[in-house]
């Protein structure tokens, strides 16, 4: 568990958190987060981290004084994206990977694609899946 997750006060063992399964990848994740000065300097010793080390300095000066509840989500859109779409790889489904040079050779039709629909605004048809 992270020590920003907000722990549930029924089970303290339990991060107050979900993730969203679609077709067998996790495409969102949400987490209601520690918000309390004290409870987050309690969790990040327990973890074996050093609340006064300048890495947490203007993280934990944000909470000193006092701070609303609050919670958020990411959503994965080219995980939705390659799942929607029926790709094979979420490499296909991602405008600039993060390895160019090894999904040029694993998929070439990902950059012939990917360049049209770039120039072409994503309105052309050739911007579909090859069948």
């Amino acid at each position: 568990m992270k020590f920003y997750h907000f722990r549930s006060e029924t089970n303290p063992d339990v991060a107050e958190r979900a993730d969203l399964i679609f077709r067998g990848v996790e495409i969102i994740t949400t987490s209601r987060r520690e918000h309390r000065y004290m409870h987050l300097v309690e969790q990040l010793r327990a973890i074996g981290a050093d609340p006064d080390h300048p890495g947490y300095r203007y993280y934990l000066q944000a909470f000193r004084h006092g701070m609303p509840s609050h919670a958020g989500f990411g959503l994965g859109l080219e995980r939705l994206t390659q799942k929607i779409v029926g790709f094979a790889n979420v490499k296909e489904a991602t405008l600039f990977p993060r390895d160019p040079v090894d999904s040029l050779h694993e998929f070439p039709a990902l950059s012939r694609n990917a360049l049209r629909c770039i120039f072409n605004a994503w309105s052309d048809d050739r911007c579909l899946p090859a069948e």
